[in-house]
């Protein structure tokens, strides 16, 4: 396909949500540079969601997954039912910052490229929970 960005595979776990189903996503890169080693001036400009059929050796795009919300990131990529909280937002992706070079070859770190992005409308909604510039430990998700 020759889409810049990073690449995440999910596998759906949640029961009656296309349960067994995987999900391939690509996060889409824009700012001076798509190259995250070119500047770090990096930052998201949206997703795109593929459905894999492994019987067909096919995917499929798509603008909703149902009642789930996707979390992405370095440490960990998996999708959970977005009705056990009213926090959690269905049809979204949770995004970290995960480009690791930036942690290490800039001064104060990564951590600026995180928020929640709506599948079916290509927006991003505010979420703010601080920057993590700490070059040893960056933002991660931690799944039960």
């Amino acid at each position: 396909m020759g889409l810049p960005g990073r690449w995440y595979v999910v596998g759906i776990s949640a029961e009656g949500e296309g349960e067994g189903e995987i999900l391939c996503v690509v996060r889409r890169l824009g700012g001076e540079s798509t190259d995250f080693s070119s500047k770090f001036n990096y930052r998201c400009t949206g997703f795109q969601v593929f459905r894999v059929e492994l019987s067909t050796n096919s995917w499929t795009m798509v603008k909703d997954i149902g009642n789930i919300a996707l979390f992405l990131g370095h440490s960990s990529s998996f999708c959970i039912k977005a009705d056990i909280s009213r926090c959690i937002k269905a049809n979204c992706i949770y995004f970290t910052d995960d480009c690791q070079e930036a942690y290490w070859d800039v001064r104060k770190g990564g951590g600026k490229d995180t928020g929640i992005y709506n599948i079916q409308d290509d927006t991003f909604l505010p979420y703010s929970w601080g920057i993590s510039c700490n070059r040893l430990n960056p933002p991660m998700w931690i799944e039960q």
